[in-house]
């Protein structure tokens, strides 16, 4: 891998990927042998849950629909609107005591 200037964002190119391949990073320590596998922070595309590695996904097959939001969007952010920034943990959301439903999701 090699550094992205002083970003501290490494990068890699490995030519020949294929959409759906998964992927971790090794991580190595400098000190105490540390290694630990890492799914990417800047991925697009991730296995579901208990598995976590990444998955190549290109992102420009996706078909987008949000062309009303997107149309609209000006209006909605302009420097002088309202803004409301909310933080949630979702791993933290549980069912209901006695309900074994899986775990949550944003629709839930």
């Amino acid at each position: 891998m090699r550094v992205r200037g002083s970003t501290g964002v490494w990068e890699l190119f490995i030519p020949g990927l294929r959409d759906g391949e998964i992927y971790k990073y090794e991580i190595k320590g400098r000190s105490d042998n540390y290694l630990g596998l890492k799914s990417d922070p800047y991925g697009f595309f991730a296995e579901l849950r208990p598995k976590s590695g990444s998955i190549v996904y290109d992102i420009d097959r996706y078909t987008w629909h949000d062309q009303q939001w997107m149309a609209e969007r000006a209006t909605r952010q302009g420097l002088n609107a309202p803004l409301a920034i909310y933080e949630v943990h979702l791993g933290s959301w549980r069912h209901p005591a006695g309900e074994d439903h899986g775990m949550l999701n944003y629709r839930d």
